[in-house]
């Protein structure tokens, strides 16, 4: 049997500029509410790559929501052809940085999962109004339809809001969502990698809310919780060997999403992070760098040298992601293990890192409103 390789760590980061807000929940992915972000959803068809998206209704109430699909996707300056990076348009372009959204409304009946591909959306729902009878208390239907993304490939968002009738969001936090990355291919060899991670909950505080289509994510006027001020994710250094079989190579790819967004303008948010690296002797490094909507960077990306096993010395380290400007960020982290002998032998984990306090400013998420 050839070596299997470990894609070990696709985890889910929430940070914002620091500043410790003692008795102030932070942000987490394991428990219901109100707003739930999926930072990164991928799909390739042509390369067997899809993002299977799952949504629950914890409540014992039907449960509204308004989603949002942000397409991340650069274009090509000369020819439109989707890219991420400049190179893929050599030698007569440039990739230019793209941001649209594409929303959608569903009901849910109580206790109602719901799962889809993003590919393919899901039209209709089940258990809607053509169904043989009602699917939950009170006659309940789910209703809506979610459509697929608006290109292929795919690189982008999903957020859903719990709203009321007039799409003006509540305190309801019921919503829970889980996303799994999947890849396969069937020649040369046949193979099947997958990671899942909880998307990102944001609570609703109790009493908070005053109606309007602006969320207040943490700061003075506070409506929900408010983004954590530091996310510490422990990695291996760029082309490390995978101490567990020394037979593969590691590259950590990041992606940073702004934890502000506002749907009535679509003009996306520019932040600054500052990247803070301890190696195992804890001899410290530091870079910042600012994007604006979305990126998707592997470490060696961000910075040329830093976050390499040469520059470092030791196979692994702690790096402590801060927004300093801008606001606050969702960071995924994809940690890709390749065989040295069999490159298409990868397999993937997902974890959840840690916080630390929260950011003194607050974010917002701005909702279109029609009264």
């Amino acid at each position: 049997m050839p070596p299997r390789v470990l894609l070990t760590v696709v985890s889910v980061l929430l940070l914002g500029p620091f500043s410790a807000h003692i008795g102030r929940a932070e942000i987490a992915a394991d428990q219901a509410a109100a707003v739930v972000i999926f930072p990164y959803v991928f799909v390739d068809s042509a390369n067997g790559s899809d993002t299977l998206l799952q949504l629950s209704n914890a409540d014992t109430s039907g449960l509204d929501l308004q989603c949002f699909y942000e397409n991340l996707n650069g274009h090509c300056s000369d020819s439109f052809a989707i890219c991420q990076r400049d190179d893929e348009c050599a030698p007569t372009g440039i990739c230019l940085a793209g941001y649209s959204e594409n929303n959608f409304r569903i009901h849910l009946t109580p206790g109602q999962p719901i799962s889809w591909r993003a590919s393919q959306g899901a039209f209709p729902l089940p258990c809607d109004a053509a169904a043989s009878g009602p699917c939950g208390p009170g006659n309940d239907f789910n209703t809506g339809f979610i459509p697929s993304p608006t290109e292929d490939p795919f690189t982008g968002v999903l957020r859903c809001i719990a709203v009321d009738g007039s799409d003006l969001p509540v305190e309801s936090n019921v919503i829970e969502g889980v996303a799994t990355i999947e890849h396969f291919q069937s020649s040369p060899a046949v193979r099947f990698d997958q990671a899942k991670y909880n998307a990102i909950c944001i609570r609703a505080i109790a009493g908070a809310g005053d109606g309007d289509p602006m969320l207040n994510i943490g700061g003075a006027a506070a409506e929900y919780d408010g983004c954590p001020g530091v996310t510490v994710v422990t990695h291996l250094f760029e082309n490390a060997r995978a101490p567990a079989t020394a037979t593969s190579t590691v590259q950590t790819t990041l992606v940073l999403v702004p934890c502000s967004v506002d749907y009535v303008s679509q003009t996306p948010a520019t932040v600054s992070v500052l990247y803070t690296v301890f190696n195992e002797f804890e001899q410290r490094l530091s870079t910042t760098k600012q994007f604006t909507g979305a990126q998707v960077l592997p470490l060696s990306g961000i910075h040329a040298t830093l976050f390499d096993v040469a520059t470092q010395g030791t196979l692994s380290g702690q790096t402590r992601i801060r927004p300093f400007a801008g606001g606050g960020v969702f960071v995924l982290a994809l940690e890709r293990h390749t065989d040295d002998v069999d490159a298409t032998l990868v397999s993937t984990a997902a974890v959840n890192p840690h916080h630390a306090g929260a950011q003194g400013s607050g974010d917002s998420i701005v909702l279109p409103f029609m009264p």
